[in-house]
C-alpha cells in the first residue's frame, strides 16, 4: 500500500510538471518526461526497442526465488503503469510482451511517459529494478485491464508480474 501511494504521488508530481509544457519533452538530471507531439514517436521507438529486446529472452536464464523471478542477464526496464502496476518484460514470453505493448503503449490511452535512469530510482521502493524505470500515465478515461503480461494482483489497486515460476521449475530459497 505504501509503495503504491508513494508511486502515485511521484507520478502525479511529474504529471504536473508535464502539464506545464505540453508540447515538448522535458529533460532534467537523469529524468526524461515525454508528452504532447513527442509522445507518439517516442512510443514507436520504445515499441521497437521492446520487440528487439524480446529476441534475447531465454527461459533458462530465469532464476526463481520465493519472492520473484529475475533474469540472470537483465535487459528490460521496469514499467510502472498508472503508479499501480509494475511489469518486467525480460521474465515473460514473447506473446506476453506483445500483449503488454498492445495494451499499454497505445497512443489513445497514454498521457505521458517518464523515464528515470536506474541510478536515480529509489531502491527502497523499487528493489526489482535492473535498468531504467519507465512510468506510463494514462488519460483518466482510458480503459485498461491490468491482467496482462503475467500480472498478479497483490492488493486491491495494484500488482506486478514478478513471479513467473511455472510448475516444476526449480526455486532458489532466499
Amino acid at each position: 500500500m505504501r509503495i503504491g501511494v508513494l508511486t502515485l504521488l511521484f507520478v502525479l508530481l511529474y504529471t504536473q510538471v508535464v502539464a506545464q509544457s505540453d508540447k515538448e519533452a522535458t529533460q532534467t538530471d537523469s529524468i526524461l518526461i515525454i508528452n504532447g507531439d513527442r509522445l507518439i514517436p517516442f512510443m514507436d521507438s520504445l515499441k521497437q526497442a521492446i520487440y528487439t529486446d524480446t529476441i534475447k529472452f531465454n527461459r533458462s536464464n530465469l532464476v526463481h526465488t520465493t519472492n520473484n523471478t529475475r533474469n540472470k542477464e537483465p535487459y528490460s526496464s521496469l514499467y510502472i503503469v498508472n503508479g499501480q502496476y509494475q511489469y518486467k518484460l525480460d521474465i515473460i514470453e514473447s506473446y506476453q510482451v506483445a500483449e503488454f505493448v498492445n495494451a499499454v503503449l497505445n497512443s489513445s490511452k497514454v498521457k505521458s511517459i517518464t523515464v528515470i535512469e536506474k541510478a536515480k530510482v529509489d531502491k527502497n521502493y523499487f528493489p526489482h529494478i535492473q535498468q531504467n524505470a519507465i512510468f506510463i500515465t494514462f488519460y483518466h478515461q482510458a480503459k485498461f485491464n491490468p491482467k496482462i503480461a503475467g500480472l498478479k494482483r497483490s492488493r486491491k489497486n495494484g500488482g506486478d508480474n514478478f513471479n513467473q515460476r511455472k510448475k516444476g521449475e526449480p526455486m532458489v530459497l532466499q
